[in-house]
């Protein structure tokens, strides 16, 4: 028996109903992180003045990605990360996602706020 994990070796895992590409490049995203979108998503529904999701140490970018699919109204996605090869991950699954997504997310190197921060000022 090995130790790599059997979603590396698939190369994919279902996620929140998607189907998201995965490797040793992140994290591989588990069955409970969903209930942190389903979480999101409840309040994006009685917040109605939210626009914008901030996804720090985003890995595969399954999380921010699933809530902008899933999300009844268009919002700006931004997704950092320190790995510029699990940025480059997330970019993969959005090019998977974006027939789904109306707005690009925006994928930013570096260490935690430190790139939105630069982003917007």
């Amino acid at each position: 028996m090995s130790d790599f994990p059997e979603e590396y070796s698939d190369g994919y895992v279902l996620f929140y109903g998607q189907r998201c590409l995965v490797d040793p490049r992140a994290l591989i995203p588990r069955i409970e992180t969903e209930e942190l979108v389903k979480y999101t998503l409840k309040i994006l529904e009685n917040s109605p003045n939210i626009d914008t999701i901030v996804d720090i140490g985003t890995g595969s970018g399954v999380i921010p990605l699933s809530i902008a699919h899933k999300s009844p109204r268009e919002l700006i996605i931004i997704a950092t990360d320190m790995s510029q090869e699990a940025l480059d991950l997330a970019q993969e699954n959005f090019a998977l996602l974006k027939k789904s997504l109306i707005r690009p997310p925006i994928f930013l190197p570096g260490d935690l706020l430190v790139p939105v921060i630069r982003h917007l000022g």
